[in-house]
């Protein structure tokens, strides 16, 4: 397997995570134009 795709594979799924975290985050408190990212 090759070690830089797999490295990839896991950055982008981490930052994928914490996205959606900090949107759900925003939408639970009501304070979503704040926490949302810019999609």
């Amino acid at each position: 397997m090759d070690t830089k795709q797999n490295w990839y594979l896991t950055e982008a799924t981490e930052s994928l995570e914490i996205t959606v975290l900090k949107f759900w985050r925003g939408f639970d408190t009501g304070d979503s134009e704040q926490d949302r990212p810019i999609l």
